[in-house]
């Protein structure tokens, strides 16, 4: 039998005669090697989830928003929105700004919803303008959506959020049905996409949408907005309209130097950055907690190797005196350990996966498998525990098989 044959059908036959060893390294490398790749896997995906959703509050928009009044009269003061953000507002915006294509206003309350016997307390009735869920990406799931036309006659229309559709109606259809906002009867036109909790922990689907003159009007008797989306094409402007945006809306709002805004405008590619730019340092600090667990797997799978010198000590030096060389000993230790090696690199491939599918499924994020990190992974766990081998089968072929037998 050629050499090479030799010492692996020996490696193998150790592999097979110490089950207690080939199991306990086979568990630590294999599970530190999944449990990081579904780390990895958890932090893309939530990732992914937070830019989608981003994406869905379209990436070339400006946020305008009315903040929360600090003082008044010299007093302390929080929790009052300011009244500042006019319709005025929106069309000066509009003349100065040619490169702001669209706006959609937005103006909002709480109230008590009815439809027949079911009704919702502190339900968000949300009044937009005639483009909010086309600048937002929101498509209608049943139904149809509601325009212009219907903000110039104040028409009590409303769409509402899949929450809403399933707490008032269940699984009949509440197209065409009758709603009662604050007593006043409005005529559903469609059921919303849905689209789950926002990164500010609202949830949209809980939300009932309306035209915006009629919110005002005929719900909430004002006249300011709680918030404007402004679309801006081209998107690589937005900087230089945000910036026009706060100048000119300062002067609007008489503001003096020395007073701070009463209103905030967010630049959408600003946060996708900032979110990218956090992701980017998270999923670092997830591989350097990763490589530090996979060493220290790879310490304790060095310990057992060495271990398991000493217990098989005899074997070495009955070996030695029918002719074996140190390297032949050498050899096969280094086989041994490249033989785990592999076993661990599928065990972990498929522990990875399932793992990375439990912790998705319980957490609701979208699937996210990163074969280049698994590879990586899988591999630099090998590598450590290939290099780690070198010690104990170096320690084997040193053994002195003359004290070895005398013992």
């Amino acid at each position: 039998m050629p050499a090479p044959v030799a010492t692996l059908a020996s490696a193998l036959r150790a592999v097979r005669r110490f089950p207690l060893r080939t199991g306990a390294v086979l568990l630590g490398g294999s599970l530190a090697a999944a449990l990081v790749l579904a780390a990895i896997n958890y932090t893309g995906a939530g990732r992914r989830q937070v830019l989608g959703e981003l994406d869905q509050m379209g990436t070339d928009l400006l946020t305008v928003t009315a903040r929360l009044s600090r003082s008044v009269g010299g007093r302390a003061r929080t929790g009052a929105i300011v009244t500042t953000l006019q319709a005025g507002d929106v069309a000066a915006l509009r003349r100065s700004c040619p490169e702001i294509v669209d706006v959609a206003e937005v103006s909002s309350g709480s109230f008590l919803v009815k439809a027949g016997d079911l009704s919702k307390n502190g339900a968000a009735v949300v009044g937009v303008g005639a483009d909010f869920f086309r600048l937002r990406h929101w498509a209608v799931a049943s139904g149809q959506g509601f325009g212009a036309a219907e903000l110039r006659r104040f028409a009590r229309v409303a769409l509402v959020g899949a929450s809403v559709a399933r707490e008032l109606w269940g699984n009949a259809s509440p197209v065409g049905q009758r709603l009662l906002i604050n007593r006043v009867p409005f005529r559903v036109l469609g059921v919303l996409q849905e689209r789950g909790q926002r990164l500010d922990a609202v949830n949209e689907d809980d939300q009932v949408y309306i035209p915006v003159t009629t919110a005002q009007q005929r719900l909430l008797n004002r006249s300011y907005y709680s918030a404007v989306f402004l679309q801006v094409a081209p998107a690589s402007a937005l900087a230089r309209v945000q910036r026009q945006a706060t100048a000119m809306l300062r002067q609007r709002h008489r503001l003096l130097a020395s007073l701070p805004d009463d209103f905030q405008v967010q630049n959408q590619q600003s946060l996708i950055a900032a979110q990218q730019a956090a992701g980017e340092r998270l999923a670092q600090l997830v591989r350097a907690a990763g490589g530090g667990g996979l060493l220290a797997a790879s310490l304790a799978i060095l310990g057992l190797n060495w271990l398991a010198v000493g217990a098989r000590a005899a074997e070495i030096g009955v070996r030695r005196a029918l002719g074996a060389t140190a390297n032949d000993i050498f050899r096969q230790f280094f086989v041994e350990a490249a033989i785990l090696a592999l076993l661990m690199a599928g065990l972990a491939a498929a522990a990875g996966w399932v793992f990375t599918r439990l912790a998705l499924r319980q957490a609701g994020l979208p699937w996210t498998f990163d074969f280049r990190a698994a590879v990586a992974v899988i591999a630099l766990s090998a590598l450590l525990n290939l290099v780690f081998a070198v010690l104990p089968a170096r320690r084997a072929a040193r053994l002195d098989p003359v004290a070895v037998l005398a013992a």
